[in-house]
C-alpha cells in the first residue's frame, strides 16, 4: 500500500523507504533524527547519505523507544508525525520530554538494546536533580553502573534499591526524569514522595494541555468562521480575545514572536504581532485581521494543535537590512538563522531581539560565506531569498537538492527537493526579472510553478513547455548564479 508522508512545508510521496535504499525521504529522515539526537542522546548522529541504512534504522529504533511507539525500524505514518512534531518542538527551542512504554516486566543487569539507552539517556537526565548519580555512557548495556545509578535513584525516591527497574521505579523515574528535563521543581532527595494508593499521574499530551487551556464551548463556537468584518486597532471582545489566544498559541513556534496579554483590547501591542505574524507568512502588513490573515491565523493554529507547524514563507523586505537596521524584518531574519544554525553549525545563531547587531552581522557573514555569497553583511533580496531557502530546507528536514541536473525532467506532479531548488531559484530571479512571479517554496510542482517555468522558458528562447528538462535546468543554474543579470533573449526584449 502507498503511504503519502507529508512534511511542513515540502511534501513526498511513496512507501517508506527500504532497507539499503537511498531516498529522499531517508536523507530528511536523518536530518531530523540528527537535530533531536543534539536533545536525546539515545538518538545516534548519523550521516546524511539518503541511505536508510542499519546505523539510520537504528536511531530511528531509538527514537521508537523514546516516544513509546512500536520499535520496529519502520518509517510508518505514525513515527513519522511523532518524528514531526518531536522535531519541530526542538526547533522551536521548547523540546518534548520523553515518553517511553514501561517495561515488561523489568529491566536488569544484562540486558541490551534500544529500551535500555532511553534509560541510561533519562537517568542522565535526571543527574541534574540527583547529581550523586554517576555519570553513564548512553551504550544500551545495562552493566553495573547502570545498577548503581538506579540503585542510588530508589534510595532518593524512597524505593527498594535493589539496581531493577520494574514499573513502580519506572513510574517514579517518569516524574523525576520530566521534571529535570523541563526544569520544574523536583522532589528533595532527603524528602522521598510519599507513596499513594491512587494510580500513577497520566502524562498529559501536547493536544491535551492545548484543549485544557482552550476557551469556552461558547467563546470556541465563536472561532469557526471569519466574523464578517476586519478586527483591528480599537477594537474589543471576544473576536479580539480569540486572536490573542491563537497568537499566544503559535508563539512558543515563532521565536519573532512575542507573548501578548489576553485582555481583548485591540491595542499597539496586537497589532504588532499581527504585522509580524503577516510579514512571516507572506501577506500584506497592515496590522489588521481581514478574511485573509483570519483563515492563514486559523491554518497556522490548527496545524500547531497537531504539532506540526508549517514552516514561516516570508515575503521580502523593501529596504536592505544591516548593521544598525532594527524590527520585525530583523527578528524573522534571526529567527531563520537561528533555525539555519541547527543544520549548519557554521553559520552561529542569532538573538531574536530585532536589533542587528555585532552577533547579527557575524552570522550573516558567516551565512554568506557558506553559501558563496558576497561576505559584507548586508542582507539584500540574494541574501534573502537564500535565506529563506535554507531556512525551509532546515525546518522541513529537506536536504538541499545539487546544482546538478537530476536526471529526470521535472513537470506538474513532481515533488521533492529538485522542485524546491527550482522554485528557489525563480524566486531569486523575481528582483532582476520583472516578468517572473514569486512563488511559494513547497517542493510541489503545481500550476503556479509551471506557470513561472514557462515564463523563464520564452524569456530565455527556450522550448516553452513548462517542464524543466536538462536544458532549462542547466539554463536555471546559469542565470541565478551569475553576479550580473544575462540579458534577455525573448520577446521580452534584450539581445
Amino acid at each position: 500500500m502507498e503511504i503519502r508522508i507529508r512534511v511542513a512545508g515540502d511534501c513526498f510521496h511513496g512507501p517508506p523507504p527500504k532497507p539499503g535504499e537511498q531516498s529522499s525521504t531517508a536523507a530528511a529522515l536523518q536530518t531530523r533524527l540528527n537535530t533531536l539526537s543534539r536533545t536525546y542522546p539515545a538518538i545516534q548522529p548519523l550521516t546524511v547519505d539518503g541511505i536508510f541504512g542499519p546505523r539510520t534504522r537504528q536511531a530511528l529504533r531509538s527514537f521508537q523507544a523514546l516516544f513509546g511507539l512500536e520499535i520496529d525500524g519502520i518509517l510508518g505514518e505514525q513515527s513519522w508525525a511523532s518524528l514531526s512534531g518531536a522535531y519541530h518542538q526542538a526547533l522551536a527551542s521548547s523540546p518534548l520530554p520523553a515518553e517511553p512504554a514501561p517495561p515488561d516486566p523489568c529491566w536488569q543487569i544484562g540486558m541490551t538494546g534500544v529500551r535500555i539507552r532511553v534509560l541510561q539517556d533519562q537517568l542522565r537526565t535526571i543527574r541534574s536533580v540527583l547529581p550523586q548519580l554517576p555519570e553513564l555512557t548512553v551504550d544500551g548495556i545495562f552493566g553495573g553502573r547502570v545498577a548503581e545509578a538506579v540503585r542510588l535513584f530508589q534510595k532518593a525516591a524512597g524505593l527498594p534499591a535493589d539496581g531493577v527497574v520494574c514499573r513502580p521505579v519506572f513510574d517514579a523515574l517518569q516524574k523525576f526524569y520530566r521534571a529535570a528535563f523541563l526544569g520544574e521543581p523536583a522532589a528533595l532527595p532527603s524528602q522521598p514522595p510519599a507513596e499513594k494508593s491512587a494510580a500513577p499521574e497520566p502524562v498529559i499530551s501536547h493536544s491535551q494541555k492545548e484543549e485544557s487551556a482552550m476557551p469556552s464551548a461558547d467563546h470556541q463556537s465563536q472561532t469557526v468562521s471569519y466574523p464578517g468584518a476586519p478586527v483591528g486597532p480599537g477594537s474589543s471582545g471576544r473576536e479580539v480575545e480569540l486572536i490573542q489566544f491563537r497568537l499566544n498559541t503559535v508563539q512558543p513556534f515563532y521565536t519573532p514572536m512575542t507573548h501578548l496579554q489576553p485582555d481583548g483590547i485591540y491595542g499597539s501591542a496586537v497589532t504588532s504581532q499581527v504585522r509580524l505574524f503577516q510579514q512571516m507568512f507572506h501577506l500584506v502588513s497592515d496590522g489588521i485581521v481581514g478574511r485573509t490573515t483570519w483563515d492563514r491565523l486559523t491554518e497556522v493554529y490548527t496545524a500547531v494543535l497537531q504539532q506540526n507547524p508549517p514552516v514561516m514563507t516570508p515575503g521580502q523586505p523593501a529596504v536592505l537590512l544591516r548593521s544598525g537596521s532594527a524590527g520585525s524584518w530583523v527578528r524573522i531574519l534571526q529567527a531563520m538563522l537561528s533555525v539555519i544554525h541547527t543544520g549548519y553549525p557554521a553559520v552561529p545563531s542569532a538573538a531574536v531581539d530585532g536589533i542587528f547587531g555585532y552577533q547579527t552581522d557575524q552570522s550573516v557573514r558567516a551565512f554568506q560565506t557558506r553559501f558563496q555569497l558576497k561576505s559584507d553583511g548586508i542582507v539584500g533580496s540574494v541574501t534573502w531569498n537564500r535565506a529563506v531557502s535554507v531556512y525551509t530546507e532546515v525546518y522541513t528536514g529537506t536536504p538541499p537538492a545539487p546544482d546538478v541536473y537530476p536526471g529526470t525532467p521535472q513537470r506538474p506532479g513532481s515533488r521533492g527537493a529538485s522542485v524546491l531548488k527550482i522554485q528557489n531559484w525563480i524566486n531569486t530571479l523575481v528582483p532582476a526579472y520583472p516578468p517572473l512571479m514569486p512563488l511559494k517554496e513547497d517542493g510541489c510542482f503545481g500550476p503556479a510553478t509551471e506557470e513561472q517555468v514557462l515564463t523563464f522558458q520564452r524569456m530565455f528562447a527556450l522550448k516553452a513547455d513548462g517542464v524543466v528538462g536538462e536544458k532549462t535546468w542547466n539554463k536555471l543554474v546559469q542565470v541565478q548564479k551569475a553576479s550580473d543579470p544575462p540579458a534577455l533573449t525573448s520577446v521580452y526584449g534584450g539581445a
